[in-house]
């Protein structure tokens, strides 16, 4: 049923693939907060747990501000996944968006985008932004949760990079 005007949230189909807005998830827990890798991972690891796949499409600017905010470790874990899984990360090229390529893509491919972001400079060119619930998945963090209603995800984001790193390499090969 159609509530004032928007669609109603697609349900899960089971090994779907979803674009990941890398950077946006990074940065989840605000201007306060520095980006964190781990809550990228987290969420990563969840959908390959729960047999999904994904392609996570990142921003350009986002190994420097992990360099900046989150130290070196999380920058060349950040650089080694974008060199040994390239066809699952993707770094926009400086002066472009990722925005751009993650919307081209779900255009496309019509797949879903995990993301906070509204994408509103986009909605005269990709005309079903103007009912985002059905394209787009929203999150959000609650204490040290990473929560996903559309997808029933409730994940902890403590634990160490090394053993996100291994889990998500294992999930991965």
């Amino acid at each position: 049923m159609e509530l004032f005007g928007q669609l109603p949230p697609q349900p899960v189909k089971p090994g779907e693939h979803f674009l990941v807005d890398g950077s946006n998830v990074m940065g989840v827990r605000g201007k306060s907060q520095p980006p964190s890798l781990k809550t990228l991972l987290h969420l990563l690891i969840e959908l390959k747990e729960n047999s999904h796949d994904f392609t996570c499409i990142i921003d350009a600017n986002a190994r420097f501000t992990l360099l900046r905010f989150a130290g070196q470790p999380d920058q060349e874990v950040y650089i080694r996944f974008l060199e040994k899984y390239s066809s699952r990360f993707t770094e926009s090229t400086g002066g472009m968006r990722a925005d751009d390529l993650l919307l081209q893509r779900a255009d496309r491919l019509r797949q879903r985008i995990i993301s906070n972001d509204r994408f509103s400079a986009y909605v005269n060119k990709y005309t079903w932004l103007r009912n985002p619930d059905a394209r787009l998945i929203k999150f959000q963090m609650v204490n040290k949760d990473l929560q996903i209603p559309a997808l029933e995800i409730i994940v902890s984001c403590d634990g160490e990079l090394k053993t996100l790193i291994s889990k998500l390499e294992s999930l991965l090969t």
